[in-house]
């Protein structure tokens, strides 16, 4: 396997599924991320997620079906793609469900490798859809603001 750049990721054999699971997901919802986009392209189930969110699975590539070259491959398309669509990245902290105070900080990989981890943590959002709704609220605010008076 060549490595990923952005003078070849278009080319890559998953480019197209995983271009079209972040289509589907953003159609959906204003934001994206590689959990998102595994479960679209079917390589995490639901039931996957909710264990590893509370906590009965130590780390989500265990789980993830494709092997690590696979799984890190699609994290790269999906960050080369959501570049290419202008979309706002941030980070997001996934913590264990449940109650108490033992809210441990989730791992996506075995060895909690800062660049695997960072690239699975993070969300890409639109920012027209950021745009819209601001502006969507800000309407709200004006025309319930005018029904007070």
């Amino acid at each position: 396997m060549k490595k990923i750049t952005v003078a070849n990721y278009k080319q890559d054999k998953f480019y197209e599924k995983a271009v079209g699971a972040m289509a589907a997901v953003l159609q959906r919802q204003e934001s994206v991320s590689p959990i998102d986009v595994m479960l679209q392209m079917e390589r995490l189930t639901p039931k996957q997620i909710e264990d590893w969110r509370f906590a009965r699975i130590a780390f989500l590539e265990s789980v993830t079906i494709g092997g690590l070259g696979t799984v890190n491959r699609i994290l790269r398309l999906i960050g080369f793609h959501a570049h290419d669509l202008n979309l706002i990245p941030s980070h997001t902290v996934y913590r264990k469900w449940g109650k108490g105070k033992n809210r441990i900080v989730l791992r996506f990989s075995k060895f909690g490798d800062p660049n695997l981890e960072a690239a699975w943590s993070r969300h890409y959002t639109c920012p027209k859809r950021r745009r819209e709704l601001k502006q969507l609220k800000v309407s709200t605010d004006e025309t319930s603001s005018k029904d007070s008076l």
